[in-house]
């Protein structure tokens, strides 16, 4: 381990600890008064009034049951219609009506009604028409598109695609645009008799069957267990059109994009198709849980074996390889109660949504205290950017085992493998400080991280101990550090650099000069992130402690200025975790988790509203 130097106290040190006190002073005076209060006699604020309807927003995301009462979204809208109202012009405005066609379509998921989806419509129409464009602006038009297309109205739909692709070619909704564009413009060219949309409603108000070879399946099938006791059996049906034959199917069409959100009240596993395909749908039990085989599909070979999901309806998410030439998809839930599952697709992709059915006590519960509000991360060309920091590198080895493994070929192994989850399933911009064996300043670690003008900075290492029984995850942020084994860990990651900051009066001035909401932000996204460690890992490997979240003065953590962590994924010291952080099964289980809390953190972060 790096030798710590100390500082020398003097009188030096008492000044240096008054100016800084000063200085925060001075900035708590200076800080205007908090934004929810408006002065008296004075009309609100746009922003306190667009913050007390944020407010209510959250209140009613955050809580499972309070989004099952229509007049809570209603009185939300209303909230963000006083600002549209007081404040027309605003920019706050044009967030509120945004956010207020984001509402509708929650709306619409749990009534199903046509009055909702009509009115998002119109909310999002009007943010196209009443503002001038803006970063939302494009999104807008793709709600519209999508709306319109699961609708039927396909001309609609196509005129918002092509307004969006004419007027936003550098926005983050371009790529997906042209695609769906695409899609759309092969579907005009089938025989009206051949499409969903000229499909005449069924007497209970549901459109019959029906499909096209540019669909994945256009046929909504929908199934319930109660209590484990099965209602529904096999659902079938096939993507080629009607009068098409088995043969004009495509063999070993590609499956890809497996993707997930696990609510407590409403789940969704998606995946894309390249080509038609043929699938039959099950509801299984003992566990509760759904399969679906693909006849002939063919799962991408990158694709992630079993994802381990937590805090939701859904347990395990499973692509497999099945009988013959088929693919099976096996989704597994909790089964702590009952769960209805519809199965339908949006263009080539193929969706399984899931919804747990509320029993009459639960709807009338109150909405609880809403969490602290934070500004989502910002966007780089549309996309949220990620540092990864693999520890150490070059002549700075980090921790040593006793088989000789170095740490810093574990933190870059496994940054590597975050990477791509990152990458691949999530779309997110992902930067690493090396991607190789070099020696970088834990100063320039963190000045990339600004100069990128990144979203969040993530920073993995491996732990080390005098005591060789010491073991166990544990997550850092920035503080003072609460106990020895924090400082301990903070001089070992500091090294030479900033050991000498050791007296605790020095290192919370040092903190508390940090942006509070960075600290705060930061905590959150320990959490997440310790959170998925300590329950993915445990079910996939034995004898893993979780040492929880702590506050740590490191260095490399100070530097930045956006939410940034430290995560310490195991002890090299400890000969048991040594052998299993150099297993690439291990490895991979780590990064998986790393990468679920990461995104778990930035999805919880809401709408850019």
């Amino acid at each position: 381990m790096p030798v710590v130097s100390k500082i020398t106290k003097s009188k030096g040190m008492g000044i240096f600890k008054s100016f800084f006190t000063g200085i925060l002073i001075a900035l708590v005076c200076f800080v205007s008064p908090e934004p929810g209060f408006a002065a008296k006699g004075k009309a609100a604020s746009p922003d306190a009034l667009y913050e007390k309807a944020r407010n209510s927003y959250y209140q009613v995301l955050d809580s499972p049951t309070a989004k099952l009462d229509r007049q809570n979204w209603l009185k939300t809208i209303a909230l963000f219609q006083a600002v549209v109202d007081q404040y027309p012009s605003s920019h706050q405005a044009y967030k509120a009506t945004f956010t207020q066609g984001l509402l509708s379509l929650e709306m619409n998921k749990l009534s199903g009604s046509a009055e909702d989806e009509n009115r998002a419509i119109e909310y999002f129409n009007r943010v196209v028409t009443r503002f001038a464009p803006g970063r939302l602006t494009d999104d807008a038009l793709m709600h519209q598109a999508t709306l319109f297309k699961n609708r039927g109205e396909m001309g609609a739909s196509r005129a918002r695609l092509q307004l969006l692709i004419d007027k936003f070619p550098k926005g983050d909704q371009i790529s997906t645009a042209r695609k769906e564009l695409k899609i759309l413009s092969k579907l005009a060219s089938v025989k009206p008799s051949t499409t969903i949309a000229d499909n005449p409603p069924t007497p209970s108000g549901r459109k019959k069957e029906a499909s096209t070879e540019t669909k994945v399946d256009s046929t909504h099938s929908h199934s319930t267990h109660s209590h484990g006791k099965e209602i529904s059996g096999k659902k079938k049906s096939t993507v080629s059109k009607p009068s098409a034959s088995k043969k004009t199917l495509a063999k070993n069409v590609r499956l890809f994009g497996l993707a997930y959100e696990n609510g407590n009240q409403i789940a969704r596993v998606m995946l894309n198709a390249e080509g038609p395909v043929k699938f039959t749908q099950q509801r299984l039990d003992n566990p509760d849980r759904v399969q679906v085989t693909f006849e002939n599909g063919t799962w991408d070979p990158n694709m992630e074996k079993v994802v381990t999901l937590e805090s939701g309806i859904l347990t395990h998410v499973e692509p497999k390889k099945g009988d013959k030439k088929s693919s099976i998809l096996m989704v597994e839930m909790t089964g702590a109660g009952p769960v209805s599952v519809t199965t339908r697709s949006v263009g080539n992709q193929f969706v399984l949504e899931f919804e747990a059915i509320q029993k009459a006590a639960e709807l009338e519960q109150v909405i609880p205290r809403a969490p602290p509000i934070a500004a989502k991360p910002r966007k780089k060309n549309g996309k949220t950017l990620i540092v990864l920091d693999p520890g150490h590198g070059g002549k700075d080895e980090g921790a040593k085992g006793r088989t000789g493994i170095l740490e810093k070929q574990v933190n870059l192994e496994i940054s590597k493998r975050v990477r791509k989850i990152l990458e691949k399933r999530y779309k997110y911009r992902v930067e690493l400080t090396r991607t190789r064996d070099t020696f970088i300043e834990l100063k320039d670690r963190g000045d990339l991280a600004n100069k990128l003008n990144a979203d969040l900075f993530v920073s993995i290492h491996a732990n080390a101990a005098p005591r060789k029984s010491a073991r166990g995850i544990e997550t850092y942020y920035l503080g003072a550090g609460a106990g020895d084994r924090a400082l301990e860990t903070a001089a070992r990651e500091n090294g030479e650099l900033v050991g000498s900051v050791e007296d605790d009066e020095v290192q919370q001035i040092l903190a508390s000069l940090i942006s509070t909401t960075k600290i705060n932000e930061s905590a959150r996204l320990a959490a997440d992130v310790q959170k998925r460690l300590s329950g993915v890992m445990p079910r996939k490997f034995s004898k893993v402690l979780d040492l929880g979240v702590k506050e740590g003065p490191f260095y490399v953590l100070h530097r930045t200025n956006m939410p940034s962590i430290l995560i310490e994924v195991g002890f090299l010291t400890n000969k048991f975790e040594e052998r299993r952080l150099q297993n690439t099964s291990y490895q991979y289980w780590l990064a998986e988790s790393i990468a679920q809390g990461i995104h778990r953190f930035i999805r919880e972060k809401g709408p850019s509203i």
